[in-house]
């Protein structure tokens, strides 16, 4: 479990930084505020999506387990870590993979639609890909009106999902902005800035300047 939160904290870490980092054009060590506030919006995402990494990883262990079960069926062997009066372990087992596929699919395909996770999300892209041409079905249509109405539906869901993907990063990119500029920037300083930015003192030597700006 502590491995399972380490992953997922070391992988905010990283996108928090890149954030302030892309943001800023400096180190996130700059703006160690703003880098705690990024890690808070990315920790959700990222737990989400370590989540979805895992219940694949057991989606491919799961049947291992099955043989396995079988196998060790002959020598008395009914189930691995089960009490002796639980029965039918090896059905039970099946259907719980049958349900975390079923889960798996749904999860990916929801957070595909709402921006959560894209084609570049490791061990996930295919899951984007698939649910941006209509959620896991098929397009192929022996009726040429039909096929035509199917992919004019798919485009549409495919902007739909490009739409909430951008939306959803331009609300984190604003969320961060408006704190570095209302919460980290000084808007007084030492040193000369123009009136309407405010100053990040860097070093003894260099200064960052925040201004305004609209994130589209």
């Amino acid at each position: 479990m502590l491995f399972f939160y380490a992953i997922i904290a070391n992988f905010a870490l990283a996108h928090s930084s890149g954030l302030i980092n892309g943001q800023t054009g400096v180190s996130a060590s700059v703006t160690p505020y703003s880098h705690n506030f990024a890690l808070i919006l990315v920790l959700p995402t990222w737990f989400f999506i370590v989540s979805l990494i895992t219940l694949v990883m057991l989606q491919a262990l799961l049947p291992f387990y099955l043989i396995l079960l079988v196998i060790l069926k002959p020598f008395g062997v009914h189930g691995l870590r089960h009490k002796p009066e639980h029965q039918y372990v090896l059905s039970t087992a099946f259907l719980r993979y049958l349900w975390l596929v079923k889960l798996f699919i749904n999860l990916s395909a929801m957070a595909a639609k709402v921006g959560v996770i894209t084609s570049d999300t490791p061990l996930l892209g295919p899951s984007y890909t698939a649910a941006s041409q209509g959620f896991f079905e098929s397009n192929e249509e022996d009726d040429p009106a039909r096929a035509a109405v199917v992919d004019a539906s798919h485009h549409a869901l495919q902007q739909e999902i490009q739409r909430n993907t951008n939306s959803f990063r331009s609300a984190q990119k604003r969320l961060l902005a408006e704190f570095i500029y209302n919460n980290e920037a000084d808007s007084r300083s030492r040193c000369a800035h123009p009136d309407d930015a405010r100053v990040i003192e860097i070093n003894d030597f260099e200064i960052l300047t925040v201004t305004p700006v609209v994130i589209d």
